[in-house]
């Protein structure tokens, strides 16, 4: 599939959201993951990627970006436009086979996850 959107996706659960995997292009509104969920969803998509290349989630609640790449191997971070901020500063986190994913929390507490090729 190459791209799904759900306008509310609060019902969602993390295996839910894991399924979405062989989808190109994903955006979810209103989810309401903490960041261990959304932890345990990038861990996943880490190990096993299927055909996803950019992900947004829209959240409801607000986010802290370091307990989201908690566990991950961050290979690079990019400050954002306000170094006391998390909005904006992008984390580069990367596997062993050396498959990267950039990360960023953007407005409206989004997190906005991208396969980089």
């Amino acid at each position: 599939m190459e791209r799904v959107e759900i306008e509310d996706a609060s019902w969602m659960t993390v295996e839910q959201v894991l399924a979405l995997r062989n989808c190109k292009k994903v955006e979810l509104w209103l989810v309401r993951f903490d960041e261990s969920s959304i932890n345990k969803i990038l861990l996943e998509w880490m190990e096993n990627p299927g055909e996803l290349q950019e992900v947004h989630m829209f959240l409801s609640l607000e986010m802290n970006l370091e307990q989201l790449i908690k566990g991950l191997k961050v290979s690079r971070v990019e400050e954002g436009d306000d170094e006391d901020d998390d909005e904006d500063k992008k984390y580069w986190i990367e596997r062993n086979n050396g498959l990267q994913f950039s990360m960023t929390i953007g407005w409206l507490d989004s997190v906005v996850i991208k396969r980089e090729t």
